[in-house]
């Protein structure tokens, strides 16, 4: 968290955790920038993600869809992490 620290701290800032597995990054973004992010999940790891984030007052979007298209508009991220993907 640190590399993106500086990103996270800009007002406005949009982060996406693409496949994220069970949240846990996607939390620690939104918790440390304070701001909504969004989730691109895969099954079955959305279940487990969306019982986490449910547990704690996160006003971030969770969403499924395919990493290639994204329903996204250009340019619309400031950031966007990659932790757990294969």
């Amino acid at each position: 968290m640190e590399r993106v620290r500086d990103v996270l701290s800009r007002p406005g800032t949009h982060a996406l955790d693409l496949c994220c597995g069970t949240g846990d990054v996607f939390l620690e973004l939104e918790a440390r920038s304070g701001k909504p992010c969004w989730k691109r999940l895969l099954p079955p790891m959305l279940v487990e993600a969306r019982r986490k984030i449910a547990t704690r007052s996160s006003r971030s979007t969770l969403f499924e869809a395919d990493a290639l298209s994204l329903p996204l508009r250009n340019a619309s991220l400031d950031l966007v992490t990659v932790a757990f993907a294969s």
